[in-house]
């Protein structure tokens, strides 16, 4: 498939800080700027991850699949696709819709915004408190300019039945924008890895908690290094 140039095929890229291990396409959503997850890029960075930010939010299947066909490369590593908000239904719309040349080697769905997901902004740092409540990013946001959530219906499609791939959704516990009972009515029948973020808020990849999401996405990461059907490396069992 060929892609006519778009700015959202325009994509920053952090090298990783040590030998590459792998690479990650971050997609951002509604409002987002590639600011808001220097923060996340630099830390996946550090545990060896290349990572490109995409310059503006996707706003069409096609457009997503057109960020990931100018991201992808001929390699044997891992690459990995982290999607938020909106970006998280186009991406797997993209997939579903046979979009994609080739297909990530695995998917994560931040605060996917489900239908109906839509806020009306009179204030915007009223928004952001429904976003995040991380004092350290709301400064990162106000420097790089107000966030807007516009008015929308979000209707992700997915096959029945189980991905090809892996698929990491993590919700925040507390998001009033897209409640989680209904993200998980969505990502059941995706089959997913639904990990929910106590108390979070909807931009669970830069709320309060955004260190132990980042290490849940390494862990999806090194996952796949070895296999994409192995379980997970790490096993939690009672004493």
């Amino acid at each position: 498939m060929t892609f006519a140039p778009h700015p959202v095929t325009e994509i920053d890229v952090v090298a990783a800080a040590t030998t590459r291990r792998g690479r990650v396409l971050v997609l951002q959503g509604r409002g987002d700027a590639p600011a808001h997850y220097a923060r996340l890029a630099h830390r996946l960075a550090v545990d060896g991850y290349e990572v490109g930010i995409a310059q503006v939010p996707p706003a069409t299947p096609v457009e997503a699949a057109a960020a990931w066909a100018a991201f992808v490369e001929d390699t044997e590593q891992p690459q990995v696709v982290v999607a938020a908000d909106t970006a998280a239904g186009l991406v797997a719309a993209a997939l579903a819709e046979g979009g994609v040349d080739e297909s990530p080697s695995a998917v994560v769905l931040a605060g996917l915004a489900v239908p109906g997901a839509a806020v009306a902004e009179p204030v915007a740092d009223e928004t952001q408190e429904l976003r995040s409540a991380c004092p350290i990013h709301a400064g990162v946001v106000r420097s790089a300019g107000a966030r807007s959530l516009a008015e929308s219906v979000i209707d992700p499609i997915w096959p029945e039945g189980a991905a090809a791939l892996p698929v990491l959704a993590i919700h925040g516990a507390a998001d009033a924008i897209a409640p989680l009972d209904d993200a998980i009515a969505l990502l059941a029948r995706w089959h997913a890895e639904v990990v929910v973020v106590a108390g979070g808020l909807h931009d669970v990849l830069n709320d309060v908690a955004h260190r132990s999401v980042a290490a849940e996405i390494v862990q999806l990461l090194e996952r796949v290094r070895l296999d994409a059907a192995a379980a997970p490396i790490l096993e939690r069992r009672a004493a």
